[in-house]
């Protein structure tokens, strides 16, 4: 979560206590950066974290709903129904929870510019066609993307895009690519947030409820990611 860039940022943890990187942040930036514990999915922590924010900064101005889980890859006929449950309640509960606990702040920002942005996946295409075998975790960020057009269209006064970061060299990216025989994601961790940051930079009310492919083109897709550009 994010206040304006020159004044206070929100960082939501699990287990706050063990964020080592973020508590390096934190004594770098002074002031300027607070660690909050949020729970994808948790309506009473988020709301206790939400008020925080407004206790401490009094306004929010863009929310960031990045955590995501993908633990689990087999064939359709054996993934477990408690995989996809694991996946909606992180990847998709877990960001509308933390909207609906902003969403007063977001509305009353006093310079009409709330906005959310939701880290989603091209996994989350229909029409790609990945033999990822990664039913659950495709199946929520199909699901996230709808509730990001949901929200834009629901709510034209607040700028809600959805954004493919790219296959990134995260624990999970590398996790996954390690699964496919590969040494590493295809992506850095730079390249990725350099992409995203042009992106949320030029982000607009004209822009919102769209779908935003961060690498290597740095522009709109299709919702359901058709374009050949999205392949990997």
């Amino acid at each position: 979560m994010l206040a304006r860039p020159s004044s206070v940022v929100f960082a939501g943890a699990r287990e706050p206590e063990k964020a080592t990187a973020l508590h390096a942040l934190k004594e770098k930036h002074a002031g300027r950066l607070h660690i909050l514990k949020l729970i994808s999915g948790d309506e009473a922590n988020n709301k206790q974290a939400l008020q925080e924010v407004e206790k401490v900064a009094g306004r929010l101005d863009t929310i960031i709903a990045n955590a995501g889980i993908s633990k689990y890859a087999g064939p359709i006929e054996s993934h477990p129904p408690s995989e996809f449950r694991d996946h909606f309640e992180v990847n998709v509960v877990g960001v509308l929870t933390l909207f609906q606990a902003g969403f007063k702040l977001l509305k009353s920002n006093p310079d009409k510019s709330g906005a959310l942005i939701v880290v989603s996946s091209s996994l989350g295409s229909i029409s790609m066609g990945l033999p990822w075998k990664t039913a659950a975790y495709g199946a929520s960020k199909a699901a996230v993307n709808h509730l990001t057009k949901t929200i834009a269209v629901e709510h034209p006064d607040i700028m809600s895009i959805a954004l493919h970061p790219g296959w990134v060299q995260t624990d999970m990216g590398n996790s996954a690519a390690k699964n496919l025989g590969r040494t590493a994601a295809a992506h850095t961790l730079e390249d990725s947030v350099s992409g995203m940051m042009q992106i949320v930079d030029a982000a607009s009310k004209e822009t919102s409820g769209k779908f935003f492919n961060a690498i290597p083109r740095k522009s709109e897709a299709p919702w359901d990611c058709a374009d050949a550009e999205l392949r990997w």
